[in-house]
């Protein structure tokens, strides 16, 4: 069964002078199941993570918890990470997201040694490809992902976002062919080429073909929207989404 989740930059603009808790009604309406809260939004403390949780209770939607931010830095544990599990917890979320980074040349002994204390069980850990080769090195992620396979670490696996790959310079079909088998969790946002650039779109007005990308993930349970957009595009390409991922399950 999959998880249609609603990232919160869907309503950045709405946010400038509203709070993350006034989204849930606004995703529930829209027909996902889940909202995955972005930490660069709070400005509350423990008293809006409570809030929000309390909010999606309510509206008996799920939370994720993305954090702008590496789990690894320099070749070390990032140090803010027990506070952003800490953070998790409050929402009572289960999951929580964040960018590889650097975890230098660690071991997989290493790694185990430095997760598994964390790894408990009670909430899944998904790393993510930004837009920067310094947090999201494809040759980087396979090796990591080679290390914590080794250490036979639980409850840790990948959140590929499909169009990010493009800031890097990087075929999105290899990235696929390394990763699809530790991907639980897509992403889905498109792009296309301005005179400024690469720009983030909504999936029917990019480039990237998304539901030939989607159909090649053997292992997806989650697919998040995460683009700025109005409702009623959210609301047509979920239901495309839907559509589509109803036939691919129903081929395989």
């Amino acid at each position: 069964m999959t998880t249609y989740i609603l990232n919160t930059i869907a309503f950045k603009p709405q946010l400038a002078t509203k709070g993350q808790k006034e989204m849930i009604d606004l995703a529930k309406m829209l027909g996902f199941d889940a909202v995955e809260i972005r930490n660069e939004f709070l400005q509350g403390g423990t008293t809006e993570l409570a809030q929000i949780a309390d909010q999606a209770k309510n509206a008996k939607l799920a939370l994720y918890y993305s954090v702008n931010d590496t789990l690894f830095v320099a070749g070390k544990l990032n140090p803010k990470f027990p506070r952003y599990l800490n953070e998790m917890r409050t929402l009572k979320a289960k999951h929580i997201k964040l960018n590889l980074g650097d975890f230098g040349n660690l071991t997989a002994v290493e790694l185990a040694e430095l997760l598994a204390p964390f790894l408990d069980g009670s909430f899944e850990l998904r790393l993510e490809n930004d837009q920067t080769k310094a947090n999201s090195d494809l040759a980087k992620t396979t090796e990591f992902f080679a290390l914590i396979t080794k250490a036979q670490l639980a409850h840790i696996s990948y959140c590929f976002d499909i169009a990010n790959w493009s800031w890097l310079d990087v075929s999105v079909k290899k990235a696929i062919s390394e990763l699809n088998l530790v991907t639980q969790y897509l992403h889905l946002k498109n792009f296309k080429r301005t005179a400024n650039g690469l720009v983030v779109t909504g999936l029917e007005a990019g480039e990237l073909d998304w539901r030939a990308l989607v159909a090649q993930f053997e292992a997806v349970s989650e697919l998040g929207f995460e683009y700025e957009s109005d409702l009623a595009t959210l609301a047509n390409e979920l239901n495309l989404v839907k559509g589509g991922d109803s036939n691919v399950r129903s081929s395989k």
